[in-house]
């Protein structure tokens, strides 16, 4: 089973990937893949993708995975623009960021199948362009109050 820390609409870390290859390289290639992500569209979509990304990239064009995903879950298209404005301002820099992340691991996924020979930092260290989608931190934009309101009224994205 895998689970993550990432936070909702923010593309994983590097080495949250990694570690996702990781659990991936160690399923069956017609396994189940079991995720343990709390609430259901952003995370969850993401390392779906992700999963659907390293079985099937090679045959299987970008827009096709993102949408069989967003169908799945709900019309979350994880290339979609996030609102702009108000609460949800927070939401624009961390989807643009996602979203490019998620058109390099298309990449990667295509230049190796199943997570395999590379892992992704490896894929990524041999790509100067690939330098704009690393992100090493925690997105500084969220607003931290919205997320305890969240938690204090049990709504979520």
């Amino acid at each position: 089973m895998f689970g993550s820390t990432v936070t909702d609409h923010a593309r994983p870390l590097d080495d949250e990937v990694d570690h996702f290859i990781v659990a991936v390289r160690a399923l069956p290639t017609e396994g189940w893949a079991p995720l343990s992500l709390p609430c259901r569209q952003g995370r969850t979509t993401t390392f779906l993708a992700l999963y659907d990304m390293l079985r099937n990239a090679p045959r299987v064009a970008l827009d096709d995975i993102v949408n069989r995903q967003s169908l799945l879950a709900g019309d979350y298209n994880l290339l979609a623009s996030e609102p702009a404005s108000g609460d949800e301002a927070w939401k624009a820099g961390v989807g643009a960021d996602r979203a490019a992340f998620v058109r390099a691991f298309y990449e990667y996924a295509k230049a190796n199948p199943n997570g395999r020979p590379q892992m992704w930092t490896e894929w990524l260290k041999a790509r100067p362009v690939a330098a704009v989608v690393r992100n090493q931190t925690r997105p500084a934009a969220i607003d931290r109050s919205r997320a305890t309101r969240q938690i204090s009224t049990g709504k979520t994205d």
